[in-house]
């Protein structure tokens, strides 16, 4: 983590079970503030209070049932949820505190009226806009590794994607994604497959 992106430093993340890996991170926007978020590929939510030690505190009893192998993971910031979504339009809204899922929504899906209608989407990054603390209005964004676009879910608890644009390049499900909560701007790192 740095303010200088060409400055960066990398810490492990310690006291997750063996076999455990972080399949996805995000800052919780809400009092108390700083606090990064993970889930593993166990299903179960840690909080990373001190992101330069790496270590991680269990939040609530795990087994969180992912249905997919790839993850997106953001807070709204309007109530205080996360939202996860999966590369197999899985669409969940966890408690941060709890560990828990709150509600499981319904899946991933083009809208009828979307220029992607009646394809399968593959949505492996989530964020939200406004991520800040007091935030009243907010936008989800995702991005599709299969069809390489940028889309809304939106209404987000009905699983709605509505197509942005294109992502300008091939990606594979290996993506980090997030929106900048002061600047509005958005950051996106990709990997992109050779062929």
């Amino acid at each position: 983590m740095s303010s200088s992106p060409a400055t960066f430093s990398s810490r492990p993340i310690t006291g997750m079970a063996a076999g455990e890996v972080a399949l996805a991170i995000d800052f919780r926007a809400a009092a108390p503030l700083s606090r990064l978020y993970a889930i593993t590929n166990f299903g179960q939510l840690y909080l990373i209070s001190n992101p330069s030690t790496g270590a991680a505190v269990a939040v609530g009893p795990g087994g969180i049932a992912i249905n997919g192998t790839e993850v997106g993971l953001d807070f709204n910031p309007t109530v205080d949820r996360i939202r996860l979504i999966t590369d197999n339009e899985q669409n969940l809204r966890l408690h941060p505190d709890l560990g828990t899922v709150v509600a499981t929504d319904l899946s991933l899906a083009f809208a009828g009226s979307d220029v992607n209608a009646g394809s399968n989407p593959q949505a492996t990054g989530a964020a939200y806009t406004n991520s800040f603390a007091g935030a009243t209005t907010t936008t989800l964004y995702d991005v599709d590794a299969s069809l390489d676009v940028l889309v809304t879910q939106l209404p987000p608890n009905n699983g709605t994607l509505n197509t942005v644009g294109s992502l300008g390049a091939n990606v594979d499900t290996l993506n980090g994604f997030d929106i900048s909560g002061a600047t509005t701007t958005a950051y996106a790192a990709f990997h992109v497959p050779v062929t």
